[in-house]
Formats: C-alpha cells, sequence, structure tokens
C-alpha cells in the first residue's frame, strides 16, 4: 500500500472507493439483536426464525479468521499456586474495571467466578492453549504477541520471550505467526528487532508507549526504519487502559498521552510504506480520530481488540460505532482481534466471533453491514496486512 507519491486527493478517492454503503433494511433489532448476536436461541419477528448456530463452523464459506491481537504469556516458570495467585488477582481488577459495578456500560450479568475460571484456563501456558483456544473459537490464524513493559529485564531475558512466541508461531503449522516485542528504549533496540525479525521469523513488532516512550521520537524512528526496511508491519497500542487491571500487574505509570493515534500519523506520514496498526482503534477515547486519520493515510489500520465488552454491553452503540469506522475510515482500515486472554476472560472468543459474524443478518442501532464488509474485518484484511 506505498502511496508515498500519491497525492492527498488520489487517497481520497481510494478511501471512498473502499466505503461501505448504508443500507435501509433491519433484521431484528434491539434486545432480539443483541440476544441473537450472542448466539442465544432467539425467534426472528413473527415468532418463528432461524436461531443462532453457534459453535465452530468448518464449511468452506465461512470467512477467514485472524486474530492480530493475541498476548502470549508464559508463566511456566512459576508455581500453581502462585500463578493463580497472580490470575486470580489480575482478573479481579479487569473485572472491576468492567463487570457489574463499572462506572459505564457495565457487563452486568458478568460473574467474578466465571471470569476468574477462564481466566485461569489460559494460563501458565507452554504454547498449547493460546492455540488451542484460538482453534475452538473459529480463529485460523493468530497474532501472537510479546510486550517488553519492563526495561529491568536484560535484553537476553527479552529475547528469549520473544524466541518463545517465534518458535510457537513457526511450529503451529500456520495457525499463528509471532510479533517481536522491543522497547525502543532498549539499548541496542533496532538492532534487537532486527534480529527477532530476521533470525526467529517474527511478523511485525508490538508496541505499549503507554508504558512511557515515543512513537514518533529519535529512538522510536531508528526501530521503525528496520521495520520499514524488513517490510514488517507495526501494531502499537492507543487508547488509555484500565487502570485496576494494569496496576494489578505491577505497571504502576500509565502515560496515554503517549499512545494517540494523532502520534502514530506522525509515523505514517514519515514512513509511508510502513503499515501502522492502531491497536483498539484509538479505543473509546479516540476511535473518531482513528477513523479521520485513517481516512488519508492508506497505511493506517486500527484493531478491535477490547471492543466485545461494549458490543457485548451496548450491542447497538457497538454496531454504531463499527459502521462509523468503515464509512470514514474505509472498510480496509479495520481488522479483527480479541486482547486474549484479558478481555476473552470477561467476554469468550466464540461470542465475539459469533457477534461479528451475524452483524449482517441481525444488526441493530439503525445500521446495516455487507458480508464483504464483514469477512474483510474479521480476516480479509490482516491477511493483506501481513501477507498470509
Amino acid at each position: 500500500m506505498s502511496e508515498s507519491n500519491s497525492t492527498l486527493e488520489e487517497m481520497l478517492q481510494r478511501r471512498v472507493s473502499r466505503r461501505g454503503v448504508i443500507a435501509g433494511g433491519l433484521g431484528l433489532t434491539g434486545t432480539a439483536a443483541l440476544d441473537h448476536a450472542l448466539g442465544k436461541d432467539v425467534l426472528a419477528p413473527g415468532g418463528e426464525g432461524p436461531a443462532s448456530s453457534g459453535g465452530r463452523a468448518a464449511a468452506a464459506d465461512v470467512p477467514l479468521v485472524v486474530d492480530v491481537h493475541r498476548h502470549y504469556i508464559n508463566l511456566t516458570s512459576l508455581t500453581k499456586e502462585v500463578a493463580d495467585g497472580w490470575t486470580a488477582n489480575v482478573i479481579k481488577a479487569y473485572y472491576g474495571d468492567y463487570g457489574p459495578t463499572a462506572r459505564s456500560e457495565p457487563l452486568s450479568k458478568l460473574k467474578l467466578a466465571d471470569a476468574t475460571a477462564r481466566f485461569q484456563s489460559y494460563l501458565p501456558d507452554a504454547g498449547d492453549i493460546i492455540l488451542s483456544t484460538a482453534a475452538e473459537a473459529g480463529i485460523n490464524v493468530s497474532a501472537l504477541l510479546i510486550v517488553d513493559s519492563n526495561l529491568a529485564n536484560s535484553n537476553e531475558q527479552i529475547i528469549l520471550s520473544n524466541k518463545a512466541a517465534a518458535v510457537i508461531a513457526l511450529n503451529s503449522g500456520g495457525s499463528a505467526i509471532a510479533l517481536a516485542g522491543i522497547n525502543p528504549r532498549r539499548e541496542n533496540a533496532p538492532a534487537l528487532v532486527r534480529q527477532c525479525i530476521t533470525e526467529f521469523g517474527m511478523r511485525g513488532l508490538k508496541w505499549h508507549p503507554d508504558y512511557g516512550h515515543l512513537v514518533n521520537d529519535e529512538a522510536a524512528y531508528a526501530v521503525l526504519k528496520v521495520l520499514d526496511e524488513l517490510k514488517v508491519p507495526l501494531l502499537s497500542h492507543t487508547g488509555p487502559l484500565p487502570p485496576n487491571g494494569l496496576k494489578s500487574m505491577g505497571i504502576a505509570s500509565i502515560k496515554s498521552k503517549n499512545a494517540t493515534v494523532k502520534d502514530l500519523n506522525d509515523v505514517c506520514e514519515d514512513f509511508p510504506n510502513l503499515k501502522v496498526i492502531a491497536a483498539h482503534c484509538g479505543g473509546s477515547l479516540w476511535w473518531q480520530e482513528f477513523a479521520s486519520y485513517a481516512q488519508v493515510r492508506s497505511n493506517l489500520y486500527g484493531c478491535l481488540a477490547g471492543w466485545q465488552v461494549l458490543a457485548e454491553a451496548n450491542y447497538p452503540r457497538f454496531c454504531r460505532i463499527l459502521r462509523e469506522m468503515l464509512d470514514v475510515a474505509g472498510p480496509d482500515a479495520v481488522l479483527f482481534g480479541t486482547d486474549y486472554p484479558f478481555y476473552s476472560a470477561l467476554v469468550p472468543d466464540t461470542r465475539y466471533i459469533q457477534i461479528m459474524r451475524n452483524l449482517t443478518k441481525y444488526p441493530a442501532g439503525g445500521v446495516s453491514f455487507t458480508e464483504q464488509e464483514i469477512a474483510a474485518v474479521l480476516g480479509g484484511n490482516a491477511k493483506k496486512v501481513f501477507g498470509l
């Protein structure tokens, strides 16, 4: 998607040609639409109609599903007691941020015991669980992410973490790729990133600038030059993160001001051939900013990791926001992601995928979606971005 020599008018024309057209017809609406999208047995208007089949579909006409945001967390070096204590503490904090007592749009029916059981079933993980849970949910390809959140860890330690994810991906039979996690403030960061990609076969880089670094300073650009040269994408966190959940993991300082789409726009402008993915599409704070920048930066994408919480808590609003994203950014600019294992413990991956697949038949909020749009979001766009 190189457009370094393109005019603004040409980029806009390409974006306009990619936009979906809002159709007028609606299926089920309101509570009925939400129930169906969540996999509950509901009847279409008139007392008869289709109920969701659920489960994992293997039919040839089912769209490819690519999860571009799946964190690999090992914890196998911990005893079961310590690991269970860590997971219980983390999910309790996330439950406080999004559960029935959340400040707005809570997951009112979520039970802490259920979320804890799910989260603890994911960890510790030597690499088999992250792949098996994806397969069970109907995810065809997963991007395994490593996050370099602690500069106190040595370069050798972070390289070992990256290599572990790379080995899992290389042995997955094509069901996974791995993205490196190297903080640009780390000594010799460009060389470490190059090693992860050229030696370990990793397919991109994951950043969390809200942990204290910028995406558009000298240190970051030294790393981005390596990505640009090797033609692999950047996936960078955008938007605010739940403070309780992060503190429970020992991450005390969160600088959301470093994780803006505005700063990623600088990256897109200065590296026009580099594919840049705004994780979470800017989140609840900056999703409109993401859509606006993506409209004129065809190398800017966003992923829907974390949006399953809104999809379950307020399905009509989720539909309206996704519709606007696709209209403004273009249906080729949005990718599917889960943010496993954290949000997957709150809203199971199977349910999130079912919600996405049912958007065409049972939308809400006065909008609609085409089969082509949802197929692109679920996997078609990621296939192009990562060259799958």
